[in-house]
């Protein structure tokens, strides 16, 4: 129960962070395939996450859902730029923690060839995300070491860095 909650809390940060916080990590490597992805439902809702935007609060709405068993379908809708971001994207476990890989759907439903690496942590009805630092991967030219390169800094701070949380929006009824 606490993985599953732990996955969709990932996801939802690894969207999160994608549209909050800048110097995300976008890359053409894979850091796995969706074929081997399984969604966990308790990722799926809506998210609202507030952050400081120099001397102003700033807002976005996050909402995941199940696309097919293996995927999620995200929206993310920033409030100040009255944007929508529609991506998608799966979760990859590893050691102990989850990462989501997010590609971002162009307006025609065409996929863009590079996708968002997030760190994703849920914890109750908070949804953490965390960008990684993409100066950490410059070294990194396939998909192998790509996951190795993590696998082996997970406890790393020099890997990450904005931290993003969002809480979970009750359901209406």
């Amino acid at each position: 129960m606490k993985r599953i909650l732990r996955d969709v809390l990932l996801f939802s940060l690894l969207f999160g962070a994608m549209l909050l916080l800048a110097g995300c990590f976008e890359t053409t490597l894979n850091l796995g395939y969706a074929i081997d992805g399984k969604v966990d439902a308790h990722y799926c809702g809506e998210w609202h996450f507030e952050w400081k935007d120099g001397d102003q609060t700033a807002s976005a709405d996050l909402v995941i859902r199940n696309f097919d068993g293996k995927q999620y379908y995200a929206e993310w809708q920033d409030k100040k730029e009255n944007k929508t971001l529609r991506m998608s994207g799966f979760f990859v476990p590893i050691k102990e923690s989850t990462f989501a890989q997010l590609t971002t759907m162009e307006s025609d439903g065409e996929l863009q060839t590079k996708h968002l690496i997030l760190k994703v942590q849920l914890d109750g009805d908070k949804l953490t995300l965390t960008n990684l630092k993409e100066d950490f991967f410059s070294d990194v030219t396939t998909d192998a070491a790509l996951k190795k390169k993590i696998e082996e800094n997970i406890s790393n701070p020099a890997m990450y860095e904005d931290i993003g949380t969002g809480k979970r929006v009750p359901a209406q009824s």
